[in-house]
């Protein structure tokens, strides 16, 4: 077989999917004149438009920040006392130097 004719052939052990998707994530932050975050807004207080023309909401998810924990106190500890006590907030991160 010419080299032309077996390179115009098909591969069989790569697998092709073909998808399509009509569902676009749109992010939206909402913050007051004070520039301060809202929350307890719903789907009814959003309007989405595409070109001018208003477009259904078709999934809307709230997404409500935890509540920042209180402060952890400083614990003093006597000369030579240790601690395994973290003085972070649990669940944040740590840089360690």
């Amino acid at each position: 077989m010419p080299a032309a004719s077996q390179a115009s052939e098909p591969s069989e052990s790569t697998p092709a999917f073909h998808a399509s998707s009509r569902l676009v994530v749109v992010n939206a932050v909402v913050a007051d004149r004070d520039g301060n975050p809202m929350s307890g807004l719903d789907r009814d207080d959003f309007q989405l438009l595409e070109d001018g023309k208003t477009q259904q909401l078709q999934v809307f998810e709230p997404h409500v920040p935890a509540k920042q924990p209180t402060a952890i106190p400083d614990v003093r500890l006597a000369p030579k006392a240790y601690t395994n006590s973290a003085k972070q907030v649990p669940g944040s991160a740590v840089n360690v130097a």
